[in-house]
This record gives C-alpha cells, structure tokens and sequence, in this order.
C-alpha cells in the first residue's frame, strides 16, 4: 500500500484553524513555536547523560535537543527529496524542506517530557507510585498503569498539546505532521512492553488523557489503529528516531570522553566503521588517538556518515549502526 504524503504532511493544526504566514512554512513555525516555548527552556537544566558536570560543554537536554533537530532536518530533507523524485505528482505540492522542517520540529520537541535526571527521574516516579500509590482506588487500569510505567515520550505530547500555554486550547497548536512526527511509541502503557515486536510498541508513548487527542491526531493523517491502545507509527517518526539515537550514541562518548569517563582509544575505535574516510584520516598517532581537534573531526565525520547511510539501502559498508535506523532504512526504501 503506498503512503499518502498529501494526508500524512497535513498542515492542520490541533486546537487551531489552519492559517498561513508569509514567511514561514507551517512546519517551520511549528519549530519556532517549540524554541521559544518555556518547557524548551526549562531543558538546559535537564540532565543528559551525566548529571552536574564540571565541564559546561557537557551536553543538557536543550543542546542535544537542537542537534538532533540538525539531524533530523538533514535525515527528512534526503528522504524528502528521495520520495518526491519517486511521485512526481507530488512535486508541485510538497517540498524536500517540507519533510525536513516537519522532522526537526518534532526533533526539538522530543525530549520536553523528560523529567530531571533522565531515565533515573522516570524510575524515581515509578517507585513513588508502586509504593503510595495515592487515590488508587479512583483511577482506571490505564490511569494505573500510565503511573507504573511513566514515561517521559507520553509526557511530551501531553505538554504540547495540553500543559503549554494552558489558557489556549490544543497546547503549542503544532500540525498533525509534526505531532505523528513526535510520537514514537502510539501505543498506552496498557501494551507497551520491551519485547512487543513492534517498534512503535517498545514504551508506552500515550497517556489515558491524551488519548482523545491522539485518535483525532491520528485519523487526521490516516494512521491505522491495531486495536484500543495501539496505532500504526507515522513514517517521519522512524526518522526522529534515528536522529535521537545518531546524536546520543555519538555525543554521550564525546561526552564521556571529555569528562575522562572512558579512554581516548576506545571511541574512536567503534567509530571505526564510520569516520574511515580521506577527510578524517589521522596524520600521526597523537592525532589518531588524542587530540581535541582530531576527535571533533571524527565526531563530525562519523554523524555525516550515519545521516547518510541511514537514507540509503543497507550494505556491508554504508549500515547505520542503530535498530531504528535499519527499520528507517527499510522503510524508507519503500515506494510511497
């Protein structure tokens, strides 16, 4: 069955009627409503891998933020490009930006719902409410279990589509694109499981309040719905989850490296496979292994060429190290 790009890039916004400004696409200023958004602010004092750091060019959430959204502009825009050159009937009503504004939107909003201290926050209100467990008695099974199971992906779309400015209705308003864009996971905590099959099924990515939201959300760009608690993912959400997952993998060592949590061999050997290119070949053993300005360059080297494998067919010399990435791959290979 071949996608409709036309009903999966809707511009309808949630909460608004669609408008147009002179100046930007809908998908861009779905972006700028996200960057000056104050749950966008509140990121910089968001862990991301390592909690208060003595070094200020450790990541937060708010930089890792704003890269993969660079990322994932780049990953849409080549798949943009891609899809168009195999529907031309489409080249007169979409544009490659289209698919790479509309990612990085939802790529800048990614991480908004993660509590303090990551992965650590989401277990510290976990254990709360296995322990307390206040009001239980008043709450439905899947009230219960979005407590159990909190997630921080569920948590953001409830913000931008509920908790920021709460005297408007429909949260930041931001396009049905962009919002199937965001969710990676459509499913409730009620079928979310580590070995569901389904990638989209992994977490939990839906709250029981916003259930309402994300069925409008979904029928408004034809997204299949398995059963009560799970729907099919949006195509663009592999692609904002390849770009999380290409600027983690490599930032969190630079990190690390940084830091002196881990030896200054030991990354750039897994990069091995990436940066092997003329542009970042090391002239001398100070410059292989230890100098800040070789690192950076292998860093750099390493994103460029997992961004672009992850557009092209998987072989033994150009595969993207990430799960996601090698289901990106595959379906982005697809015909529309």
């Amino acid at each position: 069955m071949s996608a409709d790009w036309l009903q999966l890039l809707s511009t309808a916004r949630h909460g608004a009627p669609e408008d147009q400004a002179p100046a930007r696409s809908p998908f861009q200023r779905d972006y700028d409503r996200v960057l000056f958004s104050g749950a966008f602010r509140r990121l910089a004092d968001k862990t991301q891998v390592f909690p208060l750091p003595y070094d200020d060019h450790v990541h937060s959430r708010l930089t890792h933020s704003l890269e993969v959204a660079s990322i994932g502009r780049s990953l849409g825009t080549l798949v943009g490009g891609r899809v168009l050159a195999r529907s031309p009937k489409l080249a007169g009503k979409l544009d490659a930006r289209d698919f790479g504004d509309c990612v990085a939107a939802a790529c800048l909003a990614h991480d908004l719902g993660n509590p303090p201290f990551g992965h650590v926050g989401e277990d510290a209100i976990k254990e709360f409410f296995d322990v307390h467990r206040p009001l239980w008695d008043q709450l439905t099974p899947r009230q219960q279990a979005d407590l159990l199971q909190f997630e921080g992906n569920a948590q953001t779309l409830r913000i931008v589509t509920r908790l920021e400015r709460p005297s408007v209705g429909g949260g930041l308003q931001l396009t049905n694109a962009t919002l199937g864009a965001l969710v990676k996971y459509p499913c409730t905590s009620l079928v979310a499981h580590k070995k569901a099959p389904e990638k989209g099924a992994k977490k939990p990515g839906l709250f029981d309040s916003e259930i309402p939201t994300w069925v409008a959300v979904a029928t408004a760009l034809g997204l299949p719905r398995a059963n009560d608690d799970q729907w099919q993912r949006h195509p663009l959400a592999f692609l904002t989850e390849a770009a999380d997952d290409i600027a983690y993998l490599l930032l969190d060592w630079e990190d690390g490296r940084r830091l002196a949590r881990c030896r200054s061999r030991v990354p750039p050997r897994l990069l091995a496979p990436l940066y092997r290119t003329r542009r970042a070949a090391p002239t001398s053993r100070r410059t292989r292994a230890t100098t800040p300005r070789a690192w950076t360059a292998r860093t750099s080297c390493a994103r460029s060429r997992s961004t672009r494998s992850c557009t092209t067919r998987p072989t033994r010399s150009t595969r993207c190290p990430t799960a996601s990435s090698r289901a990106l791959t595959w379906t982005s290979s697809r015909r529309p």
